[in-house]
């Protein structure tokens, strides 16, 4: 099974060569599995979860990254905000990442790149953002947290290290 895309208007040059430059392939091969999202929000939707088991969740979507990254960077760590991932990587977030049955980390979907790579802490906020907005409901904690709070905590839980110089980028 394929996937075909195709676009539906022709990008203006300045989109082409901007700080986000969009890419589409013709066709990609179907990948069967279940996306990544599905853990975060697993737990969002469980009553009376705790900062500890996003923090887990990271964790794994950190090794999911790695596992992707072998090709191209296999000398990251990922274990600092500032890390640079390749340009391709914008659109790692776990819903673009599907886990075969045999474990097998994909990424899908991959529309988006940014000439000068992204950085970690950028690429684990975006999907963090992304992740909360789609846990619907978000069943509230034993300890109600700020939306910052809960990144940051969940971050820190998963070993990040995140200054406030980051959380200003």
């Amino acid at each position: 099974i394929e996937v075909h895309h195709a676009t539906l208007c022709r990008l203006s040059e300045e989109a082409e060569e901007g700080e986000f430059r969009h890419r589409l392939s013709e066709v990609d091969a179907y990948v069967t599995g279940t996306p990544l999202s599905q853990r975060f929000l697993n737990i969002a939707t469980t009553p009376g979860w705790n900062v500890h088991e996003f923090g887990l969740f990271l964790n794994q979507y950190l090794a999911v990254l790695k596992t992707l990254l072998r090709s191209e960077n296999p000398m990251l760590e990922l274990t600092q905000a500032d890390e640079r991932l390749p340009d391709s990587f914008i659109d790692a977030v776990p819903h673009n990442i599907v886990i075969a049955p045999d474990g097998t980390p994909s990424l899908i979907d991959v529309e988006w790149e940014v000439p000068d790579g992204v950085e970690l802490g950028h690429l684990l906020l975006r999907s963090l953002l992304l992740l909360i907005a789609n846990a619907s409901p978000f069943h509230p904690s034993i300890a109600p947290l700020s939306r910052r709070s809960f990144v940051l905590e969940s971050l820190h839980s998963a070993g990040i290290s995140v200054s406030d110089d980051d959380l200003r980028r």
